[in-house]
């Protein structure tokens, strides 16, 4: 009888419980690299611009079943030059249009390139990393931290209201987790919730970020690649925006993109 070879697919979950946890000398290590990468994103990063689709939904349903309803679909050009990013709507449902990203209105984020990077590993925030497990993001072995920011630390604003009526405004303690590549000690997924305070009229939100490495210019680097942002409004309204970066381009002052699946 000839030899049969099965093919075993290890879930995440199991390699995971598999591979025994780093030393806390290592994991106090691991972060801080990953600090220092980091606190320097936005300088290793070039000038380039890219697409932004935002499918923007909306759920008025009070009960705990969710029902989701699409809103509408932006598409915006991000630029980022100068070590910052800067937004422009181009498009709502496919209707072409030049004005800001503030205009649109409704639920609208920023600072996935840095920012929110940023707002957690500054030391002023004197965030509590502490190792949780083995994970894997894109078949790559990752290390899941999670994380405390204390809202008298925070530099993390939520803002309420539009040009009709008064904005309020709050700054925010958060937690969640940080995925931290085993190889290049680079962070690949964030996971973060806002811990808002009572009576603040946004009473949840959420962000999931996942990065990948995009070619600019003929190099490599490591880019937003999706991301899912959720909040709750007055204890009625949720809201669910799903976020795409795609053609990635080399900055020039003449320079466009369009969304490519």
């Amino acid at each position: 009888m000839s030899p049969r070879w099965r093919l075993l697919l290890v879930p995440a979950c199991l390699w995971a419980a598999q591979n025994p946890p780093p030393s806390a000398s290592e994991q106090a290590r691991v972060i801080e690299e990953a600090r220092a990468v980091a606190l320097n994103y936005t300088a290793s990063l070039p000038d380039f611009i890219c697409a932004e689709s935002v499918k923007r939904y909306e759920d008025f349903n009070s009960q705990r079943k969710e029902k989701w309803r699409l809103k509408d679909t932006l598409l915006l050009q991000v630029s980022f030059f100068e070590r910052k990013e800067h937004y422009r709507l181009i498009a709502v449902n496919k209707v072409p249009v030049d004005r800001s990203y503030e205009s649109a209105g409704g639920a609208i984020t920023e600072g996935e390139f840095g920012t929110l990077l940023r707002r957690i590993f500054d030391p002023a925030s004197q965030a509590a990393f502490h190792w949780v497990r083995w994970d894997k993001v894109r078949k790559r072995p990752a290390l899941v931290y999670s994380f405390l920011v204390r809202p008298e630390n925070s530099s993390f604003r939520l803002e309420y209201g539009d040009h009709d009526t008064a904005v309020e405004r709050a700054v925010v303690g958060q937690h969640g987790f940080v995925y931290v590549d085993r190889d290049s000690h680079r962070v690949v997924r964030i996971e973060v919730e806002a811990d808002v305070p009572a009576g603040f009229p946004v009473q949840s939100a959420s962000t999931i970020v996942d990065y990948d490495f995009a070619d600019v210019g003929g190099r490599q680097y490591l880019l937003p690649l999706d991301a899912e942002v959720r909040m709750r409004v007055a204890g009625k309204v949720r809201t669910r925006n799903e976020v795409e970066f795609r053609s990635y381009k080399k900055f020039a002052a003449d320079a466009t993109v369009t969304f490519e699946r």
